[in-house]
């Protein structure tokens, strides 16, 4: 049982109601379940699943990918997907939480050796789309997550919250700085770089690659950190 999603404690002394199904009247279910309306069945399908989700194990998927091939005009097609865990919570309620990517689909499972037809085959044609654009929120909570941006994983380490770009007091006021310089600009609820944005990042990159890398903040950290355990010697930090 999820504690999140029974919290009493945190509503001592105030009134509420918890919406689950009434285990009391569940024999009648039969026999009521063909009076209710449509939208009352619906509503009922909700807090039941929901409370089912709160109970039952979370969704995982397995260690090991799930890997069929199947045989079409003598070509051999192979599909990999993630092996959904025994047990998990989406075969009580119907269906596994939303995944983007690789995980949406999963396959169902199958036994070496065992036949299967394949129904309705379809070619899809897709193009790889561009991150979505920054907005205000979105662009502070890449710089509360700039660990994401870097590969060296002492650095990660060293630049995860709360000792991320900038203090949470300040970021804001660094976009603010950069719209009124003229290198940022709204285009409707997104923030763009201009053309002086994008030719000044240009030109730093070209000087030296680590003055728009945000591995450098951690290393600037690290050596703060050195400072005030007094492991650094004179120089280090200049």
């Amino acid at each position: 049982m999820r504690a999140a999603t029974f919290y009493d404690k945190g509503l001592e002394g105030a009134s509420h109601h918890a919406f689950i199904p009434n285990v009391n009247t569940i024999d009648k279910l039969r026999e009521v379940w063909p009076r209710l309306s449509s939208d009352e069945k619906k509503l009922f399908d909700v807090i039941a699943r929901a409370y089912l989700a709160a109970l039952m194990p979370d969704f995982a998927t397995g260690r090991r990918p799930q890997r069929s091939t199947c045989m079409v005009s003598n070509s051999a097609l192979a599909a990999v997907s993630p092996s959904s865990s025994a047990g998990a919570q989406h075969s009580r309620t119907g269906s596994p939480p939303t995944k983007k990517g690789d995980e949406a689909q999963l396959l169902p499972s199958l036994g070496n050796g065992e036949t299967a037809q394949l129904h309705d085959p379809k070619i899809e044609d897709k193009e790889t789309r561009p991150p979505p654009r920054y907005n205000e929120g979105t662009l502070i909570e890449a710089m509360q997550n700039a660990w994401r941006f870097v590969d060296d994983e002492v650095l990660r380490e060293r630049l995860k919250a709360p000792r991320a770009l900038a203090r949470p007091a300040t970021r804001a006021e660094i976009i603010g700085g950069l719209k009124k310089q003229g290198f940022l600009i709204a285009q409707g609820k997104h923030i763009v770089p201009t053309e002086a944005g994008l030719s000044l990042f240009g030109v730093l990159k070209q000087a030296d690659p680590a003055l728009v890398d945000p591995g450098v903040t951690a290393q600037l950290e690290c050596l703060l950190d050195d400072v005030v355990i007094r492991q650094a010697g004179d120089g280090r930090c200049d």
